[in-house]
């Protein structure tokens, strides 16, 4: 897939309250995209946002995934927190 500005872009995730008897939490947010296509991929980072400074990104652990590629139509933007995490998550994606 060639370079495209508008196949570049950023959504928030968010994770809400914090839950301190969750071990794991995971959250996500569907980007309408008619141009995604049929190609397993699509990147994306968390990155500093309103919420959360990059070192807080990184003491959480906080990844994000792309998945439910559904062509023409959209995608998801899937984050997870293995030592659990809340609030909103700035992912851009590309």
């Amino acid at each position: 897939m060639a370079y495209n500005p508008e196949n570049v872009g950023g959504v928030i995730v968010d994770f809400g309250n914090y839950s301190p008897n969750v071990e794991e939490t995971t959250a996500r947010s569907t980007v309408n995209a008619t141009w995604v296509p049929n190609l397993p991929y699509l990147k994306c980072s968390v990155v500093e946002g309103q919420d959360h400074t990059v070192d807080e990104v990184a003491a959480e652990q906080v990844f994000a995934t792309i998945g439910n590629i559904i062509v023409g139509t959209s995608f998801d933007v899937v984050c997870s927190a293995p030592n659990g995490a809340s609030g909103k998550f700035y992912v851009n994606w590309g």
